[in-house]
């Protein structure tokens, strides 16, 4: 039961202070573990690079979402409107290709409306494994409308062709992909 309202993640970094970045506008995760997040709120919030409203860099993680509402949440320069999760590719590459590893990220009876992606893809998921980390996801009984996205993927996007999408009893109406 928590609420996340006009979060931003934006900041400079570099020498002369000139690039922006910032991933998840409300949280972000970095390396292995496990979220679970559930009647929750995530409105208007914003950021540069990946995830507008959560970030998700993992491996051998697992993501839940249950009963939440994503609306309104921007991504400007990376993936996701509301949600980007994906296999952190440095990581997984030290740990080579037999460590079995994977990920999963489940979103249940949950709301996804007018989330953007700016300028790529995802206009309110965006999930990218790879051959090394692969990412199942299960996506049941969700609504996602007035999503875009300005590349592909106006409500979810989906990467790599080893990962596995799985959705049931979900509802995509008005979303738009510009690409």
């Amino acid at each position: 039961d928590s609420t996340f309202t006009e979060n931003k993640a934006s900041g400079y970094t570099g020498d002369d202070a000139e690039e922006v970045t910032g991933d998840g506008g409300a949280i972000q995760v970095q390396d292995s573990g496990t979220v679970i997040i559930s009647d929750s709120t995530f409105s208007g919030n914003n950021a540069y690079d990946d995830g507008g409203a959560i970030n998700v860099q993992t491996y051998f993680g697992s993501v839940m979402i249950t009963r939440s509402t994503f609306e309104d949440n921007t991504v400007t320069r990376g993936r996701g409107g509301a949600i980007y999760v994906f296999m952190d590719d440095e990581e997984l590459d030290e740990l080579g290709e037999d460590a079995g590893i994977s990920g999963s990220f489940t979103v249940v009876e949950s709301e996804f409306s007018g989330n953007k992606s700016l300028s790529d893809d995802g206009g309110a998921i965006a999930i990218m494994g790879d051959s090394l980390g692969p990412i199942t996801t299960s996506i049941e009984s969700s609504n996602f409308t007035y999503n875009e996205a300005a590349n592909d993927g106006g409500a979810v996007w989906v990467y790599s062709l080893y990962d596995t999408l799985t959705m049931a009893s979900v509802t995509l109406e008005n979303n738009d992909a510009d690409w």
